[in-house]
């Protein structure tokens, strides 16, 4: 909670006022975690197969620039969705202390 104000200090409307705010604040960080989690699974989805079609190409001899290029920024984005997974996360610590 925000306050300095001892909890059995506070009128009872400040601190439903309180509780209803946390309660926002963790209910929009485990929304947003979920969004991450799901991103973070499609990043996933779409890796898996570029690496087969990357191996493909080599064993059949076919250059294979561009398609490592699309798998370096499917693995730049996974990248930046698992950094803001922990800024989520540490969110949520903090809202919790």
């Amino acid at each position: 909670m925000a306050s300095n104000v001892p909890i059995e200090e506070l009128d009872p409307s400040a601190l439903q006022r309180l509780l209803l705010e946390e309660v926002h604040r963790f209910g929009f960080n485990l929304e947003q975690l979920s969004m991450v989690d799901r991103q973070l699974s499609e990043a996933k989805e779409r890796i898996r197969p570029q690496k087969r079609i990357i191996e493909g190409m080599r064993v059949k001899g076919h250059g294979t620039a561009s398609a490592e290029c699309l798998l370096n920024n499917l693995v730049g984005i996974e990248r930046i969705f698992k950094q803001h997974r922990q800024v989520i996360l540490d969110s949520i610590n903090r809202n919790r202390l």
